[in-house]
């Protein structure tokens, strides 16, 4: 793997890492060994989006799986979850990334439109990050028998 290639792995495995919390743009550049002005510019140039802008449609990605498949979530928590502020702000950019609203979404999910954002970005990342280095012969399924579990739901800000 070239040395670009390797460093902006580095990068978005990073952000995958740390999407809950704060960009920190300094560790960002400095896992891509390189500025943070000269970092900005290649993930932009690479990626065909700034990093905020990658970032943001991660956590979008996330919201609309919340949506879809997470009917008993509202979604003000959903919107909260996605690191909105409020629901106005979350509706205005899901709808302008899908074309729907978030409960129209939620109601009848579009994945046309949705594949049509996500294909060339996880395309582009496949090649940065090849699944290569995962070794399926060491996959375990493992059957235990039914396990009562606790759950705290958590309130508030992360």
């Amino acid at each position: 793997m070239s040395s670009i290639r390797q460093r902006f792995a580095n990068v978005l495995a990073e952000i995958d890492r740390t999407i809950d919390r704060p960009m920190d743009i300094t560790a960002l550049a400095d896992a891509a060994a390189c500025s943070r002005f000269h970092f900005q510019r290649q993930f932009t140039a690479i990626l065909g989006v700034s990093v905020a802008e990658y970032r943001r449609l991660l956590r979008l990605k996330r919201a609309g799986h919340q949506l879809a498949f997470r009917r008993e979530t509202a979604v003000t928590e959903i919107a909260f979850d996605a690191a909105y502020e409020n629901l106005e702000s979350f509706s205005r950019a899901f709808k302008r990334v899908f074309g729907q609203s978030p409960s129209v979404f939620r109601q009848s999910p579009d994945w046309t439109t949705w594949h049509k954002t996500y294909d060339p970005l996880l395309e582009l990342k496949g090649q940065i990050m090849p699944a290569g280095d995962l070794d399926f012969d060491s996959v375990r399924i493992t059957r235990f028998p039914e396990t009562l579990v606790a759950r705290l739901e958590h309130r508030g800000p992360p």
